[in-house]
């Protein structure tokens, strides 16, 4: 069940990547980009993190002096993946589904955090890889997960839109436009 505030801010989160759409070309350049990835990103930033309960190092579980949450999902690139994905941007339920999936959270250490934003812009690595990439051992608890659960947990189409996405410079690798109504058909 979703919370109301995570509600409003998923609702207006969806009407902003909605009303952008028709921007979303390959020809978009990067600060309208960003601009437009970066209210995803700040809505879900804005609602509370959801903690996965795994952490980078052992009976890690809050954010206390040193570690911080890490949104693994990267919300600004996962903007970029619902807006070329239409069968998310047009369905409000499947949104809130990735919305939600975006505001699910990983203890690491801040050192650790700064090395996870900087991976995808020296290397190619997929979301579902980068713990992995970057050698961070995944802990519940005190406990190590095994290696087959070192995969970070990442849906599947995100994880094969994001490998034609990564080969492109993380550019838009289609072109979206909503069609609208207009009276053309009429004036023949």
């Amino acid at each position: 069940m979703i919370s109301k505030r995570s509600f409003e801010y998923c609702l207006t989160a969806w009407n902003v990547l909605k009303s952008n759409s028709y921007r979303w070309h390959e020809g978009l350049n990067t600060d309208a980009e960003r601009s437009i990835a970066r209210m995803f990103y700040q809505s879900v930033f804005d609602t509370s993190a959801e903690r996965t309960g795994l952490s980078t190092k052992p009976g890690a579980k809050y954010t206390d002096e040193g570690m911080t949450d890490d949104h693994y999902m990267a919300p600004q690139t996962v903007a970029k993946f619902i807006i070329e994905s239409p069968k998310i941007l047009n369905n409000y339920d499947k949104f809130e589904e990735i919305f939600l999936f975006c505001r699910r959270t990983i203890v690491v250490t801040k050192v650790e955090n700064e090395s996870l934003k900087e991976l995808t812009k020296k290397h190619p690595v997929l979301t579902k890889d980068k713990y992995d990439y970057l050698d961070m051992k995944l802990y519940h608890g005190y406990e190590e997960l095994p290696p087959i659960n070192q995969v970070l947990d990442v849906p599947k189409d995100f994880t094969e839109w994001e490998s034609k996405f990564i080969k492109n410079s993380f550019r838009p690798t289609t072109v979206y436009v909503l069609k609208k109504s207009n009276l053309d058909n009429f004036f023949i």
